[in-house]
């Protein structure tokens, strides 16, 4: 088993000593190949050393950019609108109920469960922001 390990180890170093040059050369081909639109923004994304182009943009190198500025942003709004339409979907029960007693406490479940799923996004938001910057000044927090 270890001889497996320290020879996929070892192949991955060679391949990355030995194809370090070629990535500027990658990178170039990359941009070139996408519409006329985001060729340029690729260009100028891969052109500064602390952006990657992906398939949904330009990303941080920086792990801490990375998280803070799209894992947070991003995760918090995806959470944010699922919760709010959970809530509607509740919503919904209650008018399509039609005096169904079982379907109206099925939807005040529903509606209940959403608005703690927007409380605890809120408020764990809350918490990282008060822990990170205030309490352990984090870097890449404030």
């Amino acid at each position: 088993m270890k001889k497996k390990i320290f020879f996929f180890l070892g192949a991955f170093v060679f391949f990355f000593i030995f194809s370090s040059h070629r990535v500027e050369a990658a990178i170039s081909q990359i941009c070139n190949q996408l519409d006329p639109n985001f060729k340029s923004a690729c260009v100028k994304c891969v052109s500064d050393d602390k952006h990657i182009w992906s398939a949904i943009g330009c990303l941080p190198i920086d792990f801490s950019a990375l998280i803070k500025d799209y894992i947070f942003t991003t995760g918090v709004g995806l959470a944010g609108s699922i919760a709010f339409l959970y809530f509607l979907y509740g919503a919904f029960v209650i008018l399509t109920s039609a005096g169904n007693a079982e379907k109206i406490e099925e939807a005040k479940q529903i509606i209940t469960s959403a608005l703690t799923g927007l409380l605890l996004i809120i408020f764990s938001i809350f918490l990282l922001r008060v822990i990170g910057v205030d309490v352990l000044a984090l870097p890449g927090f404030g």
